[in-house]
């Protein structure tokens, strides 16, 4: 199966509640899960379009995949032990309704030209 990294625009507190709103305003190319094992690994994602942010909206890096099951699935990693950044993780099952942690942060870096 394919994953896909997304970048929505966000609602709510940034570092409390923040979460995903409306559509995702880029999806990058796809990425072949079966390439993965079960270490965790940084997996870069190509974003075919290029999004130009805006300066003054906040937004949230989400990791789409729709395969698997309970046992046998992609995660996202997180930090939970001393997290240092001032945002907060959110997950969902559907892109609709979003959960949110405080106490964690999602390893990501992004990169561009």
């Amino acid at each position: 199966g394919s994953a896909y990294a997304k970048i929505w625009a966000s609602t709510g507190t940034h570092g409390t509640n923040a979460e995903p709103t409306g559509s995702a305003v880029a999806t990058s190319s796809a990425f072949d899960v079966s390439t993965l094992t079960t270490d965790m690994a940084l997996v870069e994602f190509t974003f075919p379009t290029p999004y130009t942010t805006v300066n003054t909206t906040k937004y949230i890096l989400t990791l789409t995949y729709n395969g698997g099951d309970v046992s046998n699935n992609v995660v996202m990693g997180f930090d939970d032990s001393s997290p240092t950044h001032g945002g907060n993780r959110c997950y969902s099952t559907d892109e609709s309704t979003w959960g949110v942690n405080t106490n964690a942060d999602t390893i990501f870096y992004i990169g561009g030209s």
